[in-house]
């Protein structure tokens, strides 16, 4: 159980990469500038479907060190073919000026695994299997000085262990509700998110991983305060708590606040610079710790061959080429002692040719911190620790038709860390994996 909970500690806690888990690395599930055409109308409501078929290459799909002590333990790094079929709806009302406004977004997709290694072609296919999600909103007075939101979503996540065999895989079920009040008084120049509540149940498939099971609960309020045309005040607080299942974890709470600004400072060149302080308090489990300290974040942005759009846009809009460079630090919660700090630098670029042509390159390098932790099943503390992560990605995607677009996704992640010592063997977290996927996709 204690090499599972240092690879959750890795992959499911705290492996945060540019590109978004859920998504998979598909874009076109989470970028609405990527993803949608225009629609198929049925009544008071739009229809968006579309399906892919994609084609890849993963080098490290497990994820393992390439170690001598990593061959022994877990096995060695297998590179393999990757297949996937993602069909996709998305479905909303037509007219954001009703009274309520219902929208639903799901995907489902097909995974298929190949081995380049003959040895262990039974283990790589036995990889196959189903995941995607569903989510559904209902708002009420979109347009309103005051409104009001609902939603509700459900994702399957199928995710390996660096061990051998299905029993050990992170396969979960992440179970969401959210609930937000709305205040954007006037022309606008004001929004507030007064009060946006969410919980996030997490439900692990396999009897060797449910003390990994828990349960979040967070509390939010942001806005922003358009004081001048291109600029505004930006401020954010929350608070949120964590329940696990494992009795040797502690359970605790997290209390966030940032303000800062938004807006250009030339007609190309816009600055996000937003700062404040997290803390986190623990109790209960072998060995709690709190933390205490600065988070906040920063973006420079240039904006390449036209105006900048204000502060408003946290994208470049459909035709507008940017380049922008920023830098992040936070806090989350851990499955390896009770959080993790991570500071990051990224570059960024995109570029959209009127629809025709997408493209988005990011780049960065993530140093993450870990407290002291308690081996499971021993007394033995363990000194915290630190990695480097550093991670690329580059995606491009044609439209030769209206309603067919050829994408290419490729991606490196690294992760420079060191060997865990504990009663009974030792584990490398260290690795580095390279995929590459090829993808058509249909889509209205």
């Amino acid at each position: 159980m204690w090499r599972l909970i240092l690879y959750a500690a890795l992959v499911v806690g705290s492996f945060s990469w540019p590109s978004a888990l859920l998504a998979q690395g598909q874009p076109w599930l989470s970028d609405r500038a990527v993803g949608k055409g225009a629609g198929i109308k049925a009544g008071p409501f739009v229809l968006h479907p579309g399906i892919s078929g994609e084609a890849g290459y993963d080098s490290n799909y497990y994820q393992r060190a390439g170690s001598l002590i990593d061959d022994v333990n877990f096995g060695p790094v297998v590179p393999m073919l990757r297949f996937r079929v993602t069909p996709n709806l998305a479905l909303k009302t037509r007219s954001s000026s009703s009274r309520v406004a219902f929208g639903l977004k799901t995907n489902l997709t097909y995974n298929e695994f190949f081995s380049l290694n003959n040895e262990f072609r039974s283990e790589v296919s036995a990889l196959r299997r189903l995941m995607g999600g569903a989510d559904a909103s209902l708002t009420l007075f979109p347009e309103g000085e005051w409104s009001g939101q609902f939603d509700t979503n459900y994702q399957y996540i199928a995710e390996p262990s660096n061990q051998p065999g299905l029993d050990s895989n992170f396969d979960r079920s992440l179970i969401g509700l959210n609930m937000a009040l709305k205040w954007a008084p006037g022309a606008g120049r004001f929004n507030w998110t007064l009060v946006q509540t969410g919980t996030t149940l997490t439900l692990f498939r396999r009897q060797t991983s449910n003390l990994l099971d828990r349960n979040q609960f967070n509390f939010t309020s942001f806005g922003q305060w358009d004081f001048l045309p291109k600029t505004a005040v930006i401020f954010d607080g929350s608070f949120g708590s964590v329940r696990t299942q494992d009795v040797a974890k502690s359970n605790g709470v997290k209390l966030k606040g940032r303000i800062g600004l938004s807006g250009l400072i030339t007609e190309r060149v816009s600055l996000t610079a937003k700062g404040g302080w997290g803390a986190g308090f623990y109790d209960g489990g072998a060995n709690p710790q709190d933390y205490s300290s600065f988070i906040g974040n920063a973006e420079l942005k240039w904006f390449l061959n036209s105006k900048g759009s204000g502060s408003n846009d946290a994208k470049p809009a459909i035709g507008i080429s940017s380049v922008a460079a920023g830098y992040s630090r936070d806090f989350s919660d851990s499955y390896l002692g009770e959080f993790f700090r991570k500071d990051r630098e990224y570059v960024q670029w995109g570029y959209s040719a009127g629809g025709v042509l997408v493209t988005r390159v990011s780049a960065g390098v993530a140093q993450v911190a870990y407290p002291n932790f308690i081996s499971a099943g021993t007394s033995m503390v363990q000194e915290g620790f630190q990695e480097v992560r550093i991670d690329a990605k580059a995606f491009a995607e044609y439209r030769p038709l209206a309603s067919v677009r050829v994408s290419l996704t490729l991606s490196y992640d690294q992760n420079l860390s060191r060997v865990i010592e504990t009663n009974g063997f030792d584990d490398d977290l260290s690795f580095r994996r390279f995929r590459s996927f090829l993808a058509v996709r249909w889509f209205m």
